[in-house]
């Protein structure tokens, strides 16, 4: 027979009633026989009209048959067995012999009832899902938990009116482990499916609020939450007691009833949206923090726990206790940690809102004395009520809950404080309580210091709450940028047109709207919202094929665009925020200079506390207004104004020293100039070294810098002309008109003089319609692909700046160019406007090409570093299973260095003070740990180069690397086994720990096999790709033969401008670097065998390397071109809506500001 604690207790019970029965009388007498009828009567009147068999059988229907009301009937019956069993304990004490058993009888028809009834609803309503999540969200170790809360996730609407809260466990959940290594692609439906629930939500919570105002405005009914119909008065006085709440009534509160805390009747709470936003803001940031997810974590698992618990159920699992021991013991830590420290040590806690246990606990060893003195002066007083409401006081103060805000227990001991003046008026030295008031004394003036210091830290919690406000956009943002364009998708999918473009257009104004009807508070945040929800869009696309995936890559490029257009204004509104953040902040310290009680009047420091808060509030009103003023007045163009000299910033010139690349020995093949590849080779090197490269290295931007430079200091030198001091006198008003006029005339000759020039370097002034087109159309802008971060990002950023800034100038500059100054004719105008909208056009064009081109050649650099790394005679070929392995062992290090992390945490917090010896074990965990990290970074490696270079290949080492930590993976769960053995006192967390690594070293694939066999002929791919790079190199001699030739005719600069950007164009396009890409990848796509690799590599290596330095050449320049023209058309632009705007004739004062100078390239 089995054996536990429960039936040992059993047994002892058992033999105690089998001694009891051994001595008890077998026939007792009976005194009062009309007790004795009343007794029977009863029972037969109970089994008549409770335990009736016809009402038993109509309740086991019920149960059987899943009726709604059996729960009821059956609670209700329960109660009057319960009742009668009672009575009959109660009354009839003397008829014990039969009232044991007609007890027994009730206790054994309970306890069957009760089996019944669980026994037909785990039947009917079966209770394994809230078992098995309750198992899940106190599992050990935490990794744990998260694989049973992901195999739940569909469960995790058992939560009933907390199924957000279940949502947000889910994804806390996925967050946690894609941070934790796990292939986001994987988890991203699943995560969508829990946005799309929570989205759900959402829309019955705001349908809710628009049924209850729409009720609201009736004639009928009138709303108790009206605070429309609120006075100003009101509305401050709402406002001033959140900020600084009233704990006046603290005592008598106390000493009522307790009310509950009110439930919000919302699906989806505010902080609970907060919450959610947060995560997915972590989760798609570039940036890999995972404390976010992780504390998250723990919290829903504290409050999805207390959920489970409170929902009704049955029955739980007998080993619930024993599985959530570690959990229930890192409780009880973080419980006793909050009596030593007040949460984040970082943060400050809110003096009015928030616990701070340390501090309150001061207060308790006080109190605690002065209830001894007065317990004692009671007895010697017994007759004194001031005595005694004074020890009722204390107790109702000691009975404050510990987690209340310091301000709410000042105010408690303030008002005890106070009516202990009623016992000192007549205490005498000996029963004085002279020496606790003291001490309490001391305490509030501490306090209030304490107070004090709180102040500074209540603009920072205001811009917070602005942010945990503005969360509410995440789902318009879901809604409208994915929901909206996967239906979209749907319908073009289905043949209605092109619906995608359509909505997307539609997208550019909702997105375009939404950023610029914001507050200076949540600016930021929204940027960061559109940027994760740009990751999301790609990562989702990932995940769809066909339409669906276009349209999410199409949206992820949208919303990256927009993020980097408004967020050139975000140093703007930043500034601007934090300038007047500045001056209340010196208010508030000012404030607290003054402030500063040295008083220790008790009364005197309360009322100077509470008009202080008056004058605080103010402050942080004034605060709030700011943060909810509206960004739009930030959102305005910045043009040049008032121009300064600028330095030219040529592209660097191209090293003609190279270093040689050693020529490849020949091969046997039927085409000659593959067979002779060395002397191929020399010729292809020869051509690109003393033709392309110098040709190429002459394409420079310094034409387009110059120009820029040549209007700047043109629009300075008129700009800074001022009538002379000879001129100002009112006797010579003839001749400064003549000075004006001849100023004017500059002016004009000027503006032609550049139209000349922009005509003459190749500008039309007339733009074709359809580029003009293209220039107007947001959609077809925040399309542009994304310029990924290169080698010089300083480059990039100049470039990038100049793109956006453009953007908004441009559409100023149509707007002014509609009703622009009298100074210039339309005509003129249009010209110089055209001008503008077509270096735009050409700089977005090259832009584009530089982009695509961009990123095949950061592939390509990847790759080929990757086979240079490689010794071909010890290369190992794999399969497509190969990225797979490498995930998935990425992401068991990851998690067993965290298991192990958290395992050596808990031993060092709970057991180690007990168990020297376990300190051996914490050093061999320690060492594993940084084992695992080891593991796992060069994995991660390892993956990266193969990945970053799609080539699937690895050197003996990094086999040898991955040999090893399979090999670890094992002696990992071996070493737990062993440590389970050899402290079973530390089973509850060996144990689960041994069994998740048992599980997961089982679930990682074995290290794939090499492939020795080659898919297809990889001599006629060889012979493809070096036919690819000569005719590749052959067009590009002749494109610098036509640049040569062109430079040989004598003095014609016509369109010199318009040639060169031709020709930077044309040298994208000659290299052909995407046809290389694709070749190179079908290449490497079919050797699986190092003799062929040893036989083909070497070879294209030098070919290879060769045009990628020539390519990076072309890059460099044409990255230097497209931010040269779009510098030059930001002065142009500045220039042109100058003149729109103020005309010709404008002179400054001497002390007039020109505005924003215009601060380098």
């Amino acid at each position: 027979m089995s054996d536990n604690e429960v039936l040992r207790h059993l047994r002892l019970q058992l033999e105690s009633i089998h001694r009891q029965l051994e001595v008890t009388p077998q026939l007792p007498e009976r005194h009062d026989i009309s007790q004795l009828h009343q007794f029977w009567n009863e029972v037969g009147q109970f089994l008549e009209m409770v335990l009736n068999p016809a009402k038993i059988e109509t309740l086991i229907n019920k149960v059987r048959s899943g009726d709604s009301q059996f729960r009821l009937e059956e609670e209700v019956l329960q109660e009057s067995l319960s009742s009668f069993y009672q009575r009959l304990d109660s009354l009839y004490h003397d008829f014990s012999d039969l009232v044991v058993i007609s007890k027994l009888a009730i206790q054994y028809f309970r306890l069957g009832l009760r089996l019944f009834v669980s026994h037909s609803s785990q039947a009917l309503f079966p209770q394994g899902s809230h078992q098995n999540l309750i198992s899940a969200v106190v599992a050990y170790p935490k990794v744990a938990s998260v694989d049973r809360v992901l195999g739940l996730v569909k469960s995790l609407d058992i939560l009933g009116g907390n199924a957000f809260q279940g949502i947000l466990m889910g994804a806390a959940a996925i967050s946690t482990r894609i941070r934790s290594g796990a292939e986001a692609g994987i988890w991203v439906p699943v995560l969508d499916e829990l946005y799309q629930q929570a989205r759900g939500m959402w829309n019955i919570d705001r349908a809710k609020e628009r049924d209850a105002v729409a009720a609201s405005s009736t004639l009928y009914r009138k709303s108790n939450l009206d605070y429309s119909a609120m006075t100003d008065a009101e509305i401050e006085e709402h406002e001033f007691l959140a900020l600084f709440p009233n704990f006046e009534d603290v005592v008598e509160e106390q000493a009522g009833p307790q009310g509950t805390k009110p439930v919000s009747s919302l699906m989806a709470t505010q902080d609970q949206v907060s919450i959610l936003c947060d995560l997915h803001v972590s989760l798609m940031s570039s940036v890999q923090e995972t404390r976010v997810a992780d504390v998250t974590f723990q919290d829903l698992r504290k409050q999805t726990l207390q959920t489970l618990l409170d929902l009704p159920a049955d029955s739980l699992t007998a080993t619930l206790d024993h599985d959530s021991l570690p959990f229930r013991l890192s409780l009880l830590h973080g419980k006793i940690a909050s009596l030593e420290t007040s949460g984040d040590s970082n943060l400050r806690p809110n003096f009015y809102l928030d616990s701070n246990v340390p501090e309150v606990r001061k207060v308790v060893p006080i109190l605690t004395r002065l209830l001894e003195q007065l317990e004692a002066l009671q007895i010697e007083w017994p007759d004194q009520e001031v005595l005694r409401h004074l020890g009722d006081l204390v107790k109702k103060v000691l009975e404050i809950d510990g987690h209340s805000p310091i301000a709410k227990i000042l105010s408690a001991i303030e008002q005890l404080l106070l009516r202990t003046e009623d016992w000192e008026m007549y205490a005498n030295r000996d029963n004085s309580l002279r020496l606790h008031r003291e001490a309490l004394t001391t305490l509030i003036v501490d306090w209030r210091r304490l107070e004090l210091s709180c102040w500074n830290a209540l603009l920072e919690a205001e811009t917070k709450e602005c942010r945990r406000t503005g969360a509410k956009w995440w789902f318009q943002l879901y809604d409208s940028s994915i929901r909206g364009v996967l239906i979209a998708a749907a319908e073009e999918d289905d043949g209605q047109g092109e619906k995608v473009t359509v909505y997307l257009r539609d997208l550019v104004s909702i997105l375009t709207d939404f950023m610029t009807s914001s507050t200076l508070g949540e600016f930021v945040y929204r940027l960061d919202l559109l940027d994760s929800f740009s990751a999301y869009s790609f990562a989702m696309a990932s995940t769809k094929q066909g339409k669906e995936s276009d349209a999410l890559k199409r949206v992820g490029i949208l919303l990256s665009s927009t993020r980097q257009y408004f967020q050139q204004f975000s140093g703007k509104s930043a500034a601007r925020l934090a300038s007047e953040r500045a001056v209340l902040e010196k208010e508030i310290k000012n404030f607290i200079k003054l402030a500063s009680w040295k008083d220790i009047n008790v009364l005197a420091l309360k009322a100077s506390a509470q008009r202080s808060h008056h004058q605080l509030y103010k402050i942080v009103r004034k605060f709030r207004e700011t943060l909810r003023t509206p960004v739009s007045s930030q959102l305005v163009p910045e043009f040049v104004s008032n121009p300064q000299q600028i330095s030219v910033d040529c592209p660097p010139t191209v090293d003609p020293n190279v270093q040689a690349i050693p020529p490849p020995s020949d091969l046997t093949s039927p085409i000659d100039h593959v067979a002779k590849l060395h002397r191929t080779f020399v010729k292809f090197e020869s051509l690109i070294h003393n033709k392309i490269r110098p040709t190429i290295s002459k394409l420079s931007s310094d034409r387009a810098e110059e120009l820029a430079t040549e209007i700047i200091s043109t629009c300075h030198r008129l700009a800074s002309i001022s009538v002379p001091s000879s001129l100002r006198a009112k006797d010579l008003g003839e001749k400064r008109a003549k000075f004006l006029k001849s100023v004017q005339s500059q002016k004009r000759k000027a503006w032609a003089d550049w139209l000349k020039e922009m005509k003459h370097a190749g500008i039309s002034h007339r733009l074709k319609p359809e580029l003009l087109s293209q220039n107007i159309d947001p959609l077809w802008i925040k399309e542009q692909p994304i310029l990924h971060k290169g080698d010089d990002q300083v480059l990039l950023d100049k470039l990038e700046g100049y793109f956006f800034k453009l953007q908004v100038c441009l559409a100023t500059l149509r707007a002014s160019s509609t009703a622009h100054h009298d100074d210039i004719s339309s005509r003129d105008l249009g010209k110089g406007v055209a001008v503008v909208e077509s270096i735009f056009n050409t700089g977005v064009a090259l832009r584009a090409s530089l982009a695509g081109s961009s990123a095949i050649n950061k592939d390509l650099i990847k790759t080929l570093c990757r086979m240079k790394e490689f010794n071909l005679s010890a290369v190992l070929f794999y399969e497509e299973d190969l990225p797979v392995y490498l995930s998935q062992s990425r992401a068991f290090f990851f998690q067993a260095s965290e298991m192990l992390a958290e395992l050596t945490s808990a031993i060092r917090t709970f057991h180690l003070a007990k168990t020297a010896s376990l300190s051996t074990t914490v050093d061999h965990l320690d060492k594993m740990k940084a084992e695992s990290d080891n593991f796992r970074n060069e994995i991660m490696c390892i993956e990266r180069s193969v990945d970053s270079s799609k080539f699937l290949a690895l050197q003996k080492e990094e086999v040898d690397t991955l040999q090893r930590c399979t090999a670890f993976a094992k002696s990992l769960g071996e070493d737990l086994r062993l440590s389970v053995e050899r402290y079973p006192q530390l089973a509850h967390l060996f144990v689960p720990s041994y069994d998740w690594v048992s599980v997961a070293a089982a679930d990682l694939p074995p290290l794939p096999s090499p492939s020795n066999s080659t898919s297809g002929d990889v001599l006629q791919s060889f012979e493809a790709l070096v036919n690819t790079l000569l005719i590749t190199m052959q067009s590009a001699s002749s494109y610098c033969d036509q640049q040569i030739e062109a430079t040989r005719e004598p003095e014609d600069d016509e369109r010199y401008l318009s040639r060169l950007i031709d020709s930077v164009r044309r040298s994208n396009q000659v290299l052909n670097i995407s046809t290389v890409h694709s070749q190179l990848e079908d290449m490497l796509r079919i050797i699986r065998d190092s003799s062929v690799a040893m036989e083909y590599l070497p070879r294209i290596l030098p070919f290879l390397e060769a045009y990628l330095r020539l390519s990076q050449d072309q890059l460099i320049m044409q990255t230097h071109w497209v931010k040269s023209l779009f510098k030059l058309d930001y002065v142009l632009c500045s220039v042109v809506q100058t003149v729109a705007t103020q005309g010709f004739c404008k002179i400054p004062d001497e002390n007039e500001d020109g505005g924003n100078d215009y601060h380098g390239d």
